[in-house]
């Protein structure tokens, strides 16, 4: 795994919230696309899956659209890996970027809507542990 130092996470940062600001819109549609398979399958049952019933091609429609947003979401995190980034929560555009601190590993957290990162935490943490940066650190023993 990518260890970042705070210079280069926060140069990821424009590449880092477009990419969640994607994976939301995605997420949100995902969500939106899988209550309509839900409300079918409620509605007309199991039937809906043979070719014959009135409303399966609504219902292949809705599960062809759910598997091409499913694909969009695992092509979107292949992409983070691939930043070597680790996304912790989507809905509030958790990042986390490995770094460290003197010998210590720990993440750079950054939020959806901060405009850098400014708070750390220990590998186990997460992001309720969030410390902020002391500024002493900024450019000298973070890695």
């Amino acid at each position: 795994m990518r260890v970042w130092t705070l210079p280069e996470a926060n140069a990821a940062v424009p590449k880092v919230r477009e990419m969640v600001e994607e994976g939301r819109a995605t997420l949100s549609m995902l969500r939106d696309v899988e209550a309509q398979v839900d409300d079918i399958l409620i509605v007309y049952g199991d039937g809906v899956h043979d070719p014959k019933h009135p409303a399966h091609a609504e219902a292949e429609k809705y599960a062809k659209r759910r598997e091409e947003l499913l694909d969009e979401m695992v092509a979107l995190n292949l992409r983070f890996q691939a930043l070597g980034c680790d996304v912790k929560d989507l809905d509030q555009g958790l990042v986390d970027f490995r770094s460290r601190i003197g010998t210590e590993y720990v993440y750079l957290c950054w939020k959806h809507g901060e405009t850098s990162i400014t708070f750390w935490h220990g590998l186990q943490g997460g992001f309720a542990n969030r410390q902020p940066i002391p500024g002493g650190e900024i450019g000298s023993s973070l890695r």
